[in-house]
């Protein structure tokens, strides 16, 4: 008895069954469409969040303390000086105070006798918080420094967004 081989030839389904290849597509489609349609949702958020985060920042003050890390944070950077604020670590300030380095600040240091007493009195005094006054609202534009130095704070919001989704 011989046998014709037509090939790996399965018979077709009946009527009210999908075959396994329809199955299959069917599936991996709706997958890729959950996962586009989830990206697209979560794209959205983030472009929310981003632009109710610069529009609100911009409407509101500085806070008590943000001057005083955000020249600590470019002290750091741009002379390598870590007297200025050392209380707190130095990456967020760091992070914060980045962007400034590509803009033409006014050193205060030369005109700043408090800078040299910052080491003799400690940092806890308010010698700090007035040469980081004089850098930030004396002698440069406050509103630009403060408006990069929060769009960063806003970027590692986002990245860390991206993180949590990519994890989760």
């Amino acid at each position: 008895m011989t046998r014709k081989n037509k090939g790996n030839k399965t018979p077709p389904p009946a009527k009210g069954e999908a075959s396994a290849k329809t199955v299959l597509f069917d599936r991996v489609s709706s997958s890729e469409a959950s996962r586009y349609r989830v990206a697209v949702i979560f794209a959205v958020f983030v472009l929310l969040f981003g632009l109710i985060s610069v529009t609100s920042f911009q409407q509101k003050s500085p806070t008590v303390d943000e001057s005083l890390h955000l020249f600590s944070g470019y002290s750091h950077l741009k002379w390598g000086d870590f007297k200025a604020n050392p209380e707190h670590p130095p990456l967020a300030k760091g992070l914060a105070a980045f962007p400034l380095l590509l803009l033409e600040i006014k050193d205060p240091r030369p005109l700043a006798p408090e800078w040299d007493l910052i080491p003799k009195k400690g940092p806890v005094e308010l010698r700090t918080v007035i040469v980081a006054a004089q850098m930030i609202f004396g002698d440069n534009d406050p509103e630009t420094l403060f408006f990069y130095g929060k769009l960063m704070m806003i970027a590692l919001a986002i990245f860390l967004g991206l993180f949590v989704y990519k994890w989760s």
